[in-house]
C-alpha cells in the first residue's frame, strides 16, 4: 500500500506550529530557528530534511530529521542503531531518538528523527574555511588524525557509517561529528539489505545495495583521509578538484589508471604514494575486498580519539537568522551624602534619533492635512497643531516613547493632544490664517485698494413674480460678478441685494454676498 508522503514544503509549513505537530512536551515548547527571510532554517538532503528548534526557555536546540519517503524497516534499523548507542555512548556519533508517530503533517502522524543539534560545519565547508586561514597544514593534519580515530571507533564496534561523506561529517572546533544515520549498518542488521549506496564521490564503482557488512566503510574512510593529507601536503589542489567532493570523483574511481589526480598525489610524497595506488587498486577490486585503513599507515599515525590539538578558532557560517539581544534595564545610580543615606536616583531617559523623530513629525501633519481637508473646522487647528509640534514636541515624545510604564505612557500621550488643540484653537482669529484669508476657489481673490465711499442705495423695488423676474436676478448677479473683478465693492454689494430682494432663495446671489462681504472686511482692516 502506498502512503501519500509530505513534501518538504509540507514540512516546512508544519513545523511553523510546534504547539500542534509534534507529540514530544519539549519540542512542543520550542520554536523553530529561521533564515533571514523569516522562513524556518532547514537543510535538505537526499533522504530527509533536518529542522534546528530552539526552546522557548533555554538549554540545548534539538535537530528534527523529517524523512522523505516510507521505508518498511525503517523503525527496525533505528530501534537497533539505539540500542547500540546506548551500550557504546562515547563516539562520533550525534544521540537521537526515533519517534514513529512524532510529527503531525496534514492529518496525519509521520516518524521523525530527534537529535541533539550539532553545531559546526559540514567537512568541506570547514576545510575551505581553514584554507583561508594563516596556517592550514596544522588544522588539516589535525582533521586527518581525527579522522583516524573516527575510523578506528567504527571498526572496533564493528559497524559502519553507509555514507561517509563531506555532508554527513560535522566539525566544530576540530571536532568531528558524523550525521545521518539512514545507512548504518549495526551487528544485529546483519542479513538485511542496504537502503542507500552512498554519495558517488566517495563510494566504491561496484557497490550494491547487497553489500551492507562491517566493511561497508573502508573504501570511503580512505578516500577522505587521502584526501585530507593530500591538501595538507599541496592546498592548491582544493581550487583544481574540488567540486561537490573533497578532491576524487566518480570517474577517478571508474578509470584510475587515466586520472590527473591519481598522478599528482603520488608525486607528494611516500605516504601519499602508498595510499593512492592502494586506493587504485581497490577501485579495480570488489567493494569488500578493500583494505583496512590502519594496516596502511604507520602505527605512529595513530592517535587518541579525544586527543584534540590548540587549534585557534575557526568562522563557520550560518543562514540563522542571528537572535535578537535582550537588553537588560540600565543600573540605578546612586549618589552618597554626608549623613550617610543611599538616594537611589533613576538614570536619565535617552533621547530620540533625529532620523525617527522626523519621520513621526511627518506622519503627524499627513494626518493632519487629511483631516482638514474633510472638516473645514480643523483647518486652523491643522497649521496651528503642526507649529507647535515641530516647536515644543520632542521632549513630549520622548517621555511618551520611552516610559517605561504603559499607563504612563497612554496617558501622556492623550494629554499632549489636548494641551496641543487646545493651545492653537486661538489661532482661529490670527490674521492671514486659513479660516480667515481662505477664498472659494469659484471667487477671484479681491484686489485690495482704499474703500469708496458712496451714498446709502435706495430700497430695491417690491418682488415681482419668479418667472418674470429670474432674468433681472442673472443680470443683477453678471453685474456684480464683473464688479467685484474690477474691486468695485459696494456696487458689487448694492447689485448683489437687488437680485435677493427679486429672489430670496437665490443660493448663488447669497453667496457671492458673502465674498463681497468678507473681501469689505479684509480692505478695511488694511485701511486701518
Amino acid at each position: 500500500m502506498n502512503v501519500l508522503w509530505p513534501s518538504p514544503r509540507d514540512f516546512q509549513e508544519a513545523i511553523q506550529s510546534p504547539q500542534v505537530c509534534f507529540a514530544d512536551s519539549i519540542l512542543r515548547q520550542s520554536m523553530p530557528a529561521v533564515d533571514r527571510l523569516g522562513l524556518p532554517l532547514v537543510a535538505s538532503g537526499g533522504f530527509a530534511s533536518v529542522f534546528k528548534l530552539n526552546p522557548k526557555g533555554g538549554g540545548a536546540a534539538k535537530a528534527i530529521r523529517c524523512f522523505r519517503g516510507a521505508l518498511g524497516d525503517r523503525e527496525l534499523r533505528y530501534r537497533e542503531l539505539s540500542t547500540y548507542v546506548e551500550k557504546h555512548p562515547k563516539g562520533p556519533l550525534a544521540r537521537f531518538q526515533y519517534a514513529q508517530s512524532g510529527m503531525l503533517v496534514g492529518g496525519t502522524k509521520y516518524p521523525i528523527l530527534i537529535m541533539d543539534w550539532v553545531e559546526g560545519s559540514t567537512l568541506d565547508v570547514y576545510i575551505a574555511e581553514v584554507l583561508k586561514g594563516s596556517n592550514p597544514k596544522r588544522h588539516l593534519r589535525h582533521l586527518a588524525e581525527q579522522w583516524l580515530s573516527i575510523v578506528s571507533v567504527l571498526n572496533e564496534g564493528a559497524i559502519a557509517h553507509g555514507d561517509l561523506q563531506h555532508g554527513n561529517i560535522l566539525v566544530n572546533n576540530g571536532s568531528c561529528t558524523l550525521v545521518d544515520f539512514d545507512g548504518f549498518f549495526v551487528p544485529a542488521l546483519a542479513g538485511l539489505k542496504a537502503i542507500e549506496n552512498g554519495h558517488i564521490n566517495y563510494q566504491h564503482p561496484g557497490r550494491t545495495s547487497v553489500h551492507f557488512d562491517r566493511t561497508l566503510d573502508r573504501f570511503s574512510g580512505l578516500v577522505i583521509y587521502l584526501s585530507l593529507i593530500a591538501l595538507e601536503r599541496q592546498p592548491d589542489l582544493w581550487a583544481d578538484h574540488h567540486d561537490e567532493n573533497l578532491l576524487f570523483q566518480r570517474n577517478d574511481f571508474e578509470r584510475p589508471a587515466h586520472s590527473p589526480l591519481f598522478q599528482k598525489i603520488k608525486k607528494l610524497d611516500a605516504e601519499c604514494q602508498r595510499l593512492a595506488q592502494a586506493l587504485e587498486s581497490a577501485c579495480n577490486e570488489a567493494p569488500e575486498r578493500c583494505p583496512y585503513l590502519f594496516d596502511l599507515i604507520d602505527a605512529k599515525s595513530r592517535k587518541t580519539f579525544w586527543n584534540q590539538a590548540l587549534l585557534g578558532p575557526v568562522a563557520a557560517p550560518t543562514r540563522e537568522a542571528p537572535k535578537k539581544p535582550v537588553s537588560a534595564p540600565p543600573p540605578a545610580r546612586t549618589r552618597r551624602p554626608a549623613v550617610g543615606l543611599t538616594i537611589v536616583s533613576p538614570p536619565s531617559a535617552p533621547q530620540v534619533p533625529a532620523l525617527q523623530w522626523i519621520q513621526f513629525s511627518l506622519a503627524w501633519m499627513a494626518v493632519w492635512a487629511a483631516l482638514a481637508s474633510f472638516i473645514p473646522m480643523l483647518q486652523p487647528w491643522a497649521s496651528g497643531v503642526s507649529v507647535l509640534f515641530l516647536a515644543g514636541g520632542w521632549p513630549v515624545l520622548s517621555h511618551w516613547r520611552l516610559a517605561r510604564r504603559r499607563g504612563a505612557r497612554r496617558l501622556t500621550a492623550a494629554w499632549a493632544l489636548v494641551a496641543m488643540l487646545a493651545i492653537s484653537t486661538p489661532l482661529h482669529w490670527i490674521p492671514g490664517s486659513p479660516q480667515t484669508s481662505s477664498v472659494s476657489a469659484g471667487a477671484p481673490e479681491p484686489v485690495r485698494r482704499a474703500p469708496v465711499l458712496v451714498d446709502k442705495p435706495e430700497p430695491p423695488p417690491p418682488p415681482v413674480h419668479m418667472k418674470s423676474v429670474e432674468p433681472q436676478v442673472a443680470e443683477h448677479l453678471a453685474a456684480a460678478e464683473k464688479l467685484l473683478k474690477q474691486g468695485e465693492l459696494t456696487p458689487a454689494l448694492l447689485e448683489c441685494e437687488q437680485a435677493i430682494v427679486l429672489d430670496p432663495l437665490n443660493d448663488r446671489a447669497r453667496w457671492l454676498k458673502d465674498q463681497i462681504s468678507k473681501a469689505r472686511e479684509q480692505v478695511r482692516g488694511l485701511g486701518h
